[in-house]
């Protein structure tokens, strides 16, 4: 999951170094998230460093044959809750990405464990209450 789309270059650098580290991570699904405010659909933002990971996926793959492939990288990119904070979530309040962690933690077919790279801060304004 990834909020990239804001004024922070962390959240793109991650997803490149992500990307670049493909043939030792198997990436099933990158999530669009929202940081603070409500922005819906950022899957723009990771469509944009897909497209530049097309542009040097033939050099990356020269040196690891295990590198996502971009035609599998775009068909992974889906959108995650629509509204920022708890009150996105709950009752009525799935997305594609909600619906498909859901799908894939429920495979019992597939033994292996599922990871989910997530990141929590606190907004100053909570950190600052008495």
């Amino acid at each position: 999951m990834t909020d990239l789309g804001g004024f922070d270059p962390d959240d793109k650098q991650s997803l490149i170094h992500l990307l670049v580290c493909s043939d030792r991570i198997d990436i099933e699904g990158v999530i669009s998230t929202n940081a603070w405010l409500d922005d819906p659909d950022r899957r723009d933002s990771i469509r944009a460093v897909a497209d530049n990971y097309r542009e040097v996926y033939n050099n990356l793959s020269r040196h690891s044959s295990g590198v996502i492939t971009p035609d599998r990288l775009d068909s992974i990119i889906m959108r995650g809750q629509e509204t920022a904070h708890i009150s996105g979530t709950g009752e009525g309040m799935d997305s594609e990405g909600s619906e498909w962690i859901i799908r894939r933690v429920s495979d019992e077919s597939d033994g292996r464990p599922v990871w989910i790279a997530a990141r929590f801060c606190t907004p100053p304004h909570i950190g600052d209450l008495d």
